[in-house]
């Protein structure tokens, strides 16, 4: 079986999408990856000579999408495609742009999901249930492989390691920061530089997210 891989975002997918490719070789597939942005050209360059048999995309859900593959499928009319589905959770102002629109990235293409909320949204979206995989998030496997300890990561990030910790997943920090750090000192700075108070950080952050679903909004 030979597999094509596309990623759109390298600091999101790439690790977890080497850690499959390494995967399906080991079970004798061929497999080439491909950006989504950057390389449509090379892809069905490589297409010419090489027939996949499957196509993993990174999001698949219009038209404008499909005619990223159309020239592959046309030559490959028993190729099968799916979708990762590398974003499922967004702001209400966004969330539309999650899910299938057209007839073949609904119902003629597969959909990998993290879990059955997700599932349950694309079937009220029209998509048939027997196109749905629920496997899980497959970026989230290396967390489960980790051998960093509370101890560290309090170290790291200047929390208490006698507390417990809740996790805020929010991929919005540059909200409130210029770096990729994340400690609490360097949220409460660039909560300060944008003029926010920062005795309740947790509530700020809230509050920054709100306004900046808003504008988004206001914006569409």
């Amino acid at each position: 079986m030979t597999v094509f891989i596309y990623y759109e975002h390298l600091t999101r997918e790439w690790r977890a999408i080497q850690r499959l490719k390494r995967k399906l070789e080991d079970r004798g597939c061929k497999v080439y990856t491909f950006s989504a942005i950057f390389q449509i050209s090379k892809a069905i360059s490589v297409s010419k000579r090489v027939c996949p048999d499957f196509i993993l995309m990174p999001w698949f859900v219009d038209a404008m999408h499909e005619k990223k593959i159309e020239p592959i499928i046309r030559r490959n009319p028993g190729v099968k495609v799916a979708n990762l589905h590398h974003e499922e959770i967004s702001s209400s102002a966004f969330e539309s742009q999650l899910y299938p629109r057209s007839i073949f990235t609904k119902n003629g293409s597969y959909h990998f999901v993290w879990g059955d909320y997700f599932r349950r949204r694309l079937i009220e979206h029209g998509v048939k249930d027997e196109y749905i995989c629920v496997l899980g998030n497959i970026r989230n496997d290396e967390s489960f492989n980790t051998s960093i300890d509370k101890h560290s990561l309090s170290e790291i990030y200047g929390l208490s390691p006698d507390k417990k910790w809740v996790l805020f997943a929010e991929n919005r920090g540059w909200l409130l920061q210029r770096n990729d750090e994340g400690t609490l000192e360097e949220l409460k700075q660039g909560a300060e530089m944008k003029g926010y108070p920062t005795d309740n950080l947790e509530e700020t952050f809230l509050a920054m997210i709100e306004e900046d679903n808003f504008q988004r909004g206001g914006a569409r």
